[in-house]
């Protein structure tokens, strides 16, 4: 998520928690049981697609971005359209999840530092 402190240092920790929540069950709604999902750290969410490509992963993340940003229930809940930056990678032959993830957190990098709610590949 995007500037998640400010929800937190101006709405109260009990809104920021509840924020959590909603992006949790929009990124629930948009992923298949097959793939996974979790928590991985603050307002750091990850999933792994299984078996899709980078281009579709792609799309899938730009659905999810879009949920995010026009989603009523955040807004009633802050007051303005929650963002959500991403970082994107596919598997590379001989990837660890320690390579795949330092790129992941490049691209998440990237994201954010060229404006946010964007979507950064690498």
């Amino acid at each position: 998520m995007d500037d998640f402190k400010q929800i937190n240092d101006t709405l109260g920790h009990q809104t920021g928690d509840r924020v959590l929540v909603r992006i949790a069950a929009l990124l629930k709604e948009s992923v298949r049981e097959s793939d996974l999902m979790a928590r991985w750290g603050g307002e750091e969410f990850i999933v792994a697609l299984i078996d899709t490509g980078v281009d579709d992963a792609y799309a899938i993340a730009e659905k999810i971005r879009k949920s995010i940003e026009t989603d009523v229930v955040l807004l009633q809940m802050v007051g303005y359209p929650v963002t959500a930056s991403f970082g994107l990678t596919g598997y590379i032959e001989y990837d660890t999840i320690d390579t795949m993830l330092k790129r992941v957190d490049d691209a998440l990098y990237e994201a954010k530092v060229n404006g946010k709610n964007k979507i950064a590949v690498r």
